[in-house]
């Protein structure tokens, strides 16, 4: 590499990590502001307490135990420094403020995203040169899907991130023909697939083309399927040594672990509460242009068919995309976060299609530099705008701040809606005192609610009897109750929150709006977006309350939410 292509490739890493690191610490301390993370804390956190067993196999365990090892490892530094006196120091901190613990997961993601647009460009560049392998590279690091999911502590840019390691280590093993490269990938495949269970789908379409293209190359014809079936049992049986060994309890636990492994299957076939049709067309037609982008996308197209007519290893690329789609969309779950497997393959195959069609039409090198760049900044332009919506204060956290200046500590407060828009504010003991004796009649462990009501100075002040409003109460909870106002002003409620947003977690019931007209004063109102008339996309199935699309209507995340004092 010379030195100027190691200049743009410094540029394209940088802008990565810049545009992943930019607004990174959005919505702490509440521990709603992503979906999943505060299950993968609260799991983490249980696991560096000393029980290795999950006892949660909806996803895999070898990212909670790499959470696990970074909490510890930030315990013992803060132990070390006199920041943690005992353990029971650092949960009362971490439940007060648990943003540290947030931050140090998300940043882990934020450098496991940008170490995957380097692995990017080493694959294109294995496959097609320098050129190709900087601009693919270049596609990925402004990525509006990956940059966003690269902010979160969720699994997906890990496993992805593990899986292209894999590959690029396979590649490596076919140019230096060494055991090591070869037993090295297959661990790395093996901790992909104990990340994120869906990519046992690419293992096994990776181990099944390089075994294709061993059998394709000039080995001694008595010998070749020997070599074939050696490296490739070789693969194999590594691969699923790693992913066993990194989610031990698949097999230790082996009920629990198909109870959560069916039910995910379930919940994928199903859809998650709305139907938006099959995957196939869902991700083909609207995933995937939000995610890199209507130009690139289109460049990935084209890249993918030349990349098929070209032979070698070069079909691995489109094999590996296709087969993927053909899996992810046949269910009506359809998360904009399970495409993010197959962006690095699908810039490689932009990489590539944008290369060949500068060639194919003669632009010259300066030209076609000049058109990736425009390409490149066009595609970047959502991930610029959610940088500098991250940023902003969430309506959940200034409601939470008003509620602790205002309103008496001790006070009933109702919170209408779903948990990922309420402005989190401490519990009382009382509170924590009802919810362990119901969670424990209704045959739950309540394990974080007993360590909170044993931690001597927990709650700190100010601190509220909280009541959640909803439509059902499956585990007959006291702290629950149904939309009345007059059943909760018997309950000596004086307060309640409402959330309302066009995404179908913070909608509220029109019965309880009436009544809140006639029997509360709206006191007052934190809006997150610039008018009535919004143009924002969402993304319906995900609680995450910024959009991709229509950034203008947005002032800042989280739901519209009002409080109100009952008369």
């Amino acid at each position: 590499m010379n030195q100027g292509s190691a200049l743009w490739l410094a540029i394209i890493l940088g802008s990565g990590f810049f545009l992943r690191l930019w607004g990174i610490d959005f919505g702490l301390p509440n521990t709603e502001a992503r979906p999943d993370e505060g299950v993968l804390v609260r799991k983490a956190l249980a696991v560096a307490d000393g029980d290795l067993n999950p006892h949660f196999f909806n996803y895999p365990s070898f990212h909670i135990y790499t959470l696990a090892g970074l909490f510890s490892a930030y315990y013992v530094m803060g132990w070390l420094s006199g920041g943690f006196l005992s353990t029971q120091d650092f949960l009362l901190q971490h439940f007060i403020d648990p943003s540290p613990i947030y931050l140090t997961g998300r940043l882990l993601n934020a450098f496991l995203g940008t170490a995957t647009v380097f692995l990017t460009y080493l694959l294109a560049r294995q496959l097609g040169g320098i050129k190709i392998g900087l601009f693919s590279a270049a596609f990925l690091s402004v990525s509006f899907l990956h940059v966003r999911d690269s902010h979160y502590l969720t699994v997906d840019v890990p496993a992805t991130f593990y899986l292209l390691l894999s590959v690029v280590l396979l590649l490596r093993f076919f140019d230096r023909k060494h055991y090591s490269w070869l037993i090295v990938s297959a661990l790395f495949a093996g901790l992909a697939v104990s990340t994120k269970y869906n990519l046992a789908i690419l293992v096994t379409v990776v181990m099944a083309y390089f075994a294709y293209y061993q059998s394709q190359q000039t080995f001694d014809r008595d010998r070749k399927w020997v070599h074939v079936t050696y490296h490739t049992l070789i693969f194999a049986a590594v691969s699923v040594f790693a992913a066993v060994c990194s989610t031990p309890y698949a097999v230790l636990d082996a009920e629990t672990f198909l109870h959560d492994v069916m039910s995910e299957r379930q919940h994928f076939a199903a859809g998650h509460g709305l139907n938006l049709g099959w995957g196939w067309s869902y991700h083909a037609l609207k995933t995937l242009p939000v995610a890199m982008g209507w130009i690139a996308y289109g460049l990935s197209c084209v890249g993918c068919i030349l990349l098929f007519r070209s032979g070698g290893l070069h079909p691995l690329i489109p094999t590996i995309i296709l087969s993927y789609l053909a899996v992810a969309g046949s269910g009506k779950t359809v998360f904009f976060r399970y495409m993010i497997p197959i962006l690095p393959f699908l810039c490689v195959a932009a990489g590539y299609g944008s290369v060949r069609l500068f060639e194919f039409f003669k632009v010259k090198n300066s030209w076609s530099i000049v058109a990736t760049t425009l390409i490149v900044i066009f595609s970047a332009h959502s991930s610029v705008r959610l940088g500098m919506l991250l940023v902003r204060t969430d309506t959940r956290i200034m409601a939470a701040d008003w509620i602790e200046r205002n309103i008496p500590s001790g006070s009933k407060i109702a919170m209408v809606g779903s948990d990922f828009g309420y402005p989190q504010i401490h519990p009382s003991k009382e509170w924590l005192r009802q919810q362990f004796d119901d969670l424990r009649r209704a045959g739950k462990s309540a394990r974080g609610i007993a360590v909170k009501k044993q931690l001597p100075f927990y709650p700190p002040d100010p601190n509220y009897y909280i009541v959640s409003v909803r439509p059902s109460n499956p585990l007959a909870l006291s702290t629950i109750r149904r939309a009345n106002l007059q059943e909760l002003m018997a309950d000596g409620v004086d307060w309640v929150v409402t959330q309302q947003h066009s995404l179908p977690y913070s909608q509220i019931d029109s019965n309880l709006s009436l009544e809140l007209d006639l029997l509360s004063d709206k006191v007052v109102a934190f809006s997150s977006l610039t008018s009535e008339e919004s143009k924002a996309l969402f993304e319906m199935t995900d609680a995450f309350y910024l959009p991709y699309s229509g950034f203008d209507s947005v002032n800042r995340p989280g739901p519209n939410i009002s409080i109100h004092t009952l008369k």
